[in-house]
């Protein structure tokens, strides 16, 4: 998605550029609307195609590489808000679009959250 649109990825704060996670990884920015609706349409257009349940896989942000440098869209949109508060904002958003069509909906979370540390909480984000 990064490639054909760049304007959706994770910005580097000192480059501009795409940001990439320990120099390879380039992230689609989830706190960007076009990201999300993006794949709130493709969970629909799944679910309008027969699927049963919509599973959301790997709802976060980036956990490594240099975070000072990333750049997201929420922080200049919504400037008081934690990564938590992104994710729980697009569940809420694929909740109200995806529960009339009947599907159930599903999501994995990072495994590491169990552990419940300050440092993984924080970065990759979880919901409460």
């Amino acid at each position: 998605m990064v490639k054909t649109h760049p304007e959706l990825a994770v910005h580097s704060r000192a480059t501009g550029q795409a940001w990439k996670e320990n120099g390879k990884l380039v992230w689609t920015d989830p706190s960007q609307p076009k990201v999300q609706a993006y794949d709130i349409a493709l969970a629909k257009r799944a679910a309008e195609s027969g699927a049963d349940e919509i599973q959301f896989d790997y709802v976060r942000f980036p956990a490594e590489g240099n975070q000072k440098d990333a750049e997201f869209y929420f922080q200049k949109e919504h400037p008081k808000w934690q990564r938590s508060d992104v994710i729980a904002d697009f569940l809420k958003k694929a909740y109200a679009e995806l529960h009339p069509t009947g599907v159930l909906l599903s999501l994995d979370v990072f495994g590491v959250m169990a552990w419940q540390r300050n440092v993984d909480l924080a970065t990759p984000g979880r919901t409460s």
